[in-house]
């Protein structure tokens, strides 16, 4: 069978082979550490949407750099552990009377699948761009994410997209939104109370309130989507003016929480691949 082939749908035809029973128990512990990754990245990112959302971000190079190595770590273990299992499920369809051939096999598979990774790789990692935009969101908490500036349709394109561009108003209601919810056609976000009764009493004639919206087609309720970007602009907005130490320690203690889950993978992963 040739290498490289994603192996993993050879894994099950290990028979009563005590060395292919190792490798599959060896398989069955790497996914669960990685699941664990995938928990601690989540984790990760919940401690800056935190400091975006508390708009604790300036000044905290130190708190960025921790959670940049964290994630990095994550990344890279979740890497080393993608690298083996597919080298084990390529390896467990070969052929070996030699003792100890078979791990043999996978050690030099293991060392080919890892020729080429760099590790600048892993910061293109899509956890790892969520973060740093999360960084950056925490860093700059007066400027708006780019995705919600548009909600007038002319605007000067020089114009710095600042707090008081984004319109959180409700453009049928003209009060403040407080469930958002974006029309999937044009974009514009309205509040979910407000549109639904606009669209209850004009029927086919509701569409889009936005002056000079482009967008024709009257507005029914399966074109309404949630808004949780602005649903959560606005909370961030509304608790940066309300500043609260309880962000600041439910942020610590879920970065603690990753630094636990950090070792504790890591340990993990030694133990396995010294038990091989």
């Amino acid at each position: 069978m040739p290498r490289g082939s994603g192996g993993a749908s050879n894994v099950g035809s290990s028979g009563g082979n005590p060395s292919f029973r190792g490798a599959e128990q060896s398989l069955h512990i790497m996914r669960q550490v990685k699941s664990y990754f995938n928990v601690g990245m989540d984790h990760v990112l919940e401690v800056a949407a935190d400091m975006a959302e508390y708009g604790l971000g300036k000044g905290e190079e130190a708190q960025t750099q921790k959670l940049r190595k964290m994630m990095l770590s994550y990344v890279q273990m979740e890497r080393d552990i993608d690298i083996f299992m597919n080298a084990a499920g390529d390896v467990m369809g070969e052929e070996c009377e030699e003792e100890g051939g078979l791990q043999r096999m996978l050690q030099e598979q293991v060392r080919d699948m890892s020729k080429g990774q760099r590790d600048a790789d892993l910061k293109k990692h899509e956890k790892y761009t969520e973060l740093e935009q999360k960084i950056w969101d925490s860093q700059n908490p007066d400027v708006a994410p780019s995705s919600l500036v548009i909600s007038s349709p002319v605007m000067e394109e020089d114009v710095e997209m600042t707090q008081e561009q984004v319109n959180t108003r409700c453009p049928y209601t003209g009060q403040e939104m407080v469930d958002p919810v974006r029309n999937v056609i044009c974009k514009h976000a309205y509040d979910k109370t407000g549109i639904t009764h606009y669209v209850t009493k004009r029927g086919k004639k509701a569409v889009c309130p936005v002056a000079g919206c482009k967008n024709s087609k009257p507005i029914v309720v399966k074109d309404l989507e949630d808004h949780k970007e602005m649903r959560r602009y606005i909370q961030s907005k509304k608790k940066r003016h309300q500043p609260s130490a309880s962000g600041t320690g439910r942020s610590q203690t879920r970065m603690n929480f990753s630094l636990e889950m950090v070792k504790m993978s890591m340990s993990v992963t030694c133990d396995t691949d010294n038990s091989g």
